[in-house]
């Protein structure tokens, strides 16, 4: 989101060969042995499902910077999954401080909503950093249907439709 930038890919667990899309930009099938493949984006690409608003206070102490962030995802729409990391450049884990449950995962602290979540979240968090340290924040929203209107078909294929929408920001 903060690249300003617009993907499609179609991704599978098996080689896409002979998979027919359709779109309003035309139709094409897949020939090529490859398990993912990027497809032309229409100008019709439909950005506005999720806003992010951030409200940081930070309190200096010597050197350490204690920064308190309320984030609020607001979304046109329940997401399928929402999922907030905070990393640093360090090896060592970030302790973060918020009343969502959290979990390391590759040496990043993470919150996780998985089935649905409500379509607003606020989630207050806060950590300290010393010296010249940046944590790095990423957000992910995938939701259970498609930005771009589409159609892909191939027989014996099951597709799952997603969309994801994908923010950083370093404090």
């Amino acid at each position: 989101m903060n690249r300003f930038s617009k993907e499609v890919f179609l991704k599978g667990g098996e080689y896409l060969t002979g998979v027919n899309v359709s779109s309003a930009g035309g139709d094409t099938t897949i020939d090529a042995h490859t398990t993912m493949a990027r497809l032309p984006v229409e100008s019709s690409f439909d950005t506005t499902w999720l806003r992010v608003n951030r409200r940081i206070d930070n309190l200096l102490s010597g050197d350490s910077v204690h920064r308190m962030v309320d984030l609020t995802l607001v979304m046109a729409m329940r997401p399928y999954t929402v999922s907030i990391t905070y990393s640093k450049h360090t090896d060592s884990v970030l302790d973060v401080i918020t009343p969502w449950y959290t979990r390391v995962d590759r040496g990043a602290r993470m919150i996780q909503w998985y089935s649905f979540p409500d379509s607003i979240l606020k989630i207050p968090v806060s950590f300290t950093t010393a010296g010249g340290d940046s944590v790095r924040e990423r957000i992910e929203v995938t939701f259970d249907r498609l930005a771009q209107p589409m159609r892909v078909e191939r027989e014996m294929t099951y597709v799952i439709p997603r969309t994801k929408f994908v923010q950083t920001y370093v404090y």
